[in-house]
């Protein structure tokens, strides 16, 4: 993933590397571009260095106006993003530290560029609403024998530039039988833009360990 500093003219690499020790963070911002009638698309902002003595909270109000200004467009889940929004940015955005300080060099840095090839987190959370409507669709599933156990799932981050983040869901059993059964049930409750990935945690899956620890469990009850 290939993105740009905000503000690396502001500090130099040697001081950024120092805050590296002394509690300075990297941090983006999240706004929405409404679509009526879906969910909202999220777009994140360039990263920011924010220093261990300064707030994060000015470089969000402009975000935060952005969402407010467009993001109710979207009727009807617009309004529902926009609080997400801002509440995310007030409480201090969305902390790539770690990601940053892994893949940084002078060079990029002084250029105003980083490219993540390497990750500290490559699943995050679902949000509360959709992990809501997950246990709906696999409650029904484990209640008609169709699945065993409930899954765990995470929202695969390290995708190429040109792919969007998408739902990476993993079962203790074979699916190869049920899979086109548990697609349609999924789809009963997601938009058919939204994008899955049904996977068996075994071996053959090269993340196993790292999904295992990054991911949530479903619980159906």
């Amino acid at each position: 993933m290939n993105t740009k500093f905000a503000n690396s003219s502001r500090y130099s690499f040697e001081e950024v590397m120092e805050a590296k020790t002394t509690g300075g963070r990297f941090v983006t911002y999240q706004w929405f571009l409404p679509l009526p009638l879906f969910s909202p698309v999220r777009r994140l902002s360039k990263i920011y260095f924010i220093p261990s003595e300064k707030s994060a909270s000015a470089h969000a109000r402009r975000f935060n106006l952005v969402s407010l200004i467009i993001g109710w467009w979207g009727l009807p889940w617009g309004p529902i993003y926009v609080f997400r929004s801002l509440k995310l940015n007030n409480s201090g955005g969305v902390d790539v530290t770690e990601d940053v300080y892994l893949n940084i060099d002078k060079r990029n840095y002084e250029a105003g560029k980083i490219q993540i090839t390497s990750t500290t987190t490559t699943y995050t959370h679902p949000s509360p609403s959709e992990i809501k409507e997950f246990k709906k669709v696999f409650k029904k599933l484990l209640k008609d024998g169709v699945i065993q156990n409930p899954p765990l799932i995470g929202i695969d981050m390290n995708t190429k530039d040109n792919e969007k983040p998408f739902f990476l869901i993993g079962f203790d059993q074979s699916i190869d039988e049920i899979e086109q059964t548990i697609t349609a049930a999924i789809y009963q409750r997601f938009y058919k833009h939204t994008r899955f990935e049904l996977i068996v945690l075994n071996d053959d899956f090269e993340a196993r360990d790292i999904f295992i620890s990054q991911a949530v469990r479903i619980e159906c009850v």
